[in-house]
């Protein structure tokens, strides 16, 4: 008698589906996230050893990543968020087609082969399904925001918008603060915008353009950045670019969020250079984040490796 669940393999299962995934794409779904919860369980250990005379912002960063581990929003922040799940779930089902503009390596509907400007054709749905930032990571942002209630935000690489719905909402329940998030493709960008209008959303600004030609007016104009969330242009000498210039403008205590930090070996080199400059507070590895906070040049600094994901 053959097993329950089918072939795993071979020509027979690799194309049974079930919710529109292979039975094997199922089972490795389900091996990563026991592992994933692991590693959180194993992360919630370490978190909680945390003296008690660590630096408020590192303090900050700290719950907000228990808080995401958890799972967890209050009475009045899950209506919101079960209606940007709600709209993630329709987007990732679209078939609607959208031509994007890639300015670069890393764009994660390319691949990190890819070298130089080009345009996909692709549909709304792969560009959420590849794209978009999971449900956990886009908790922490949230967490981070509410947490540590910036003033001003800024996101490089906004794709169709969830992960700023999840910072703008932050920022909307605090009464407080403003994301811009710069996107490089014209129609990504209208379509994030569209998005955040449905929802409700009025504390998120898209700015469309090349990050390098955006950043320097900018930051020029919005001064004080205090929570940034570097997501887009996975490319090594871009990264530290793009922090290099940034870095000015957030002060001791302000969070700098890295996503895809072992996207390629030069992304990794990336972080592993910027994890270790100096006015670094603390630096935390999460896998595939990494989170620095600001400091003095010559303070106490906090080292954490978790790598929940």
């Amino acid at each position: 008698m053959p097993p329950p669940w089918g072939s795993l393999g071979g020509a027979g299962g690799a194309g049974r589906r079930a919710g529109g995934r292979t039975l094997l794409e199922r089972v490795r779904g389900i091996l990563r996230r026991a592992r994933a919860r692991r590693r959180r369980a194993a992360a919630s250990r370490l978190l909680a050893g945390l003296p008690g005379s660590a630096p408020a912002p590192v303090r900050t960063v700290a719950a907000a990543l228990e808080r995401a581990m958890a799972g967890t929003f209050g009475p009045e922040e899950r209506g919101p968020i079960d209606r940007i799940e709600a709209l993630r779930e329709e987007l990732c089902a679209s078939g609607a087609e959208v031509r994007m503009e890639d300015f670069g390596a890393g764009s994660r509907a390319r691949g990190p082969e890819a070298r130089g400007p080009g345009t996909v054709v692709t549909t709304v749905g792969s560009v959420c399904a590849s794209a978009s930032k999971p449900r956990f990571w886009c908790g922490l942002l949230f967490h981070l925001a509410r947490s540590a209630r910036p003033a001003r935000c800024l996101e490089l690489g906004t794709s169709l918008g969830i992960s700023s719905a999840y910072i703008g909402t932050a920022l909307g329940l605090n009464g407080q603060g403003l994301l811009v998030s710069i996107e490089g493709s014209p129609a990504i960008a209208a379509l994030a915008r569209e998005h955040h209008r449905r929802l409700g959303i009025r504390t998120v600004q898209v700015r469309e353009g090349r990050f390098a030609e955006v950043l320097a007016p900018l930051l020029a104009e919005t001064g004080t950045t205090d929570l940034v969330f570097i997501d887009g242009h996975h490319d090594e000498a871009a990264t530290k670019d793009y922090f290099g210039r940034i870095r000015p403008s957030v002060p001791d205590g302000g969070i700098v969020v890295f996503d895809d930090i072992r996207w390629s070996e030069g992304m990794a080199r990336a972080w592993r250079e910027i994890r270790a400059s100096a006015g670094i507070a603390a630096d935390i590895d999460l896998g595939d984040m990494g989170v620095v906070v600001l400091g003095p040049d010559g303070g106490r600094r906090t080292r954490l490796d978790l790598p929940v994901s």
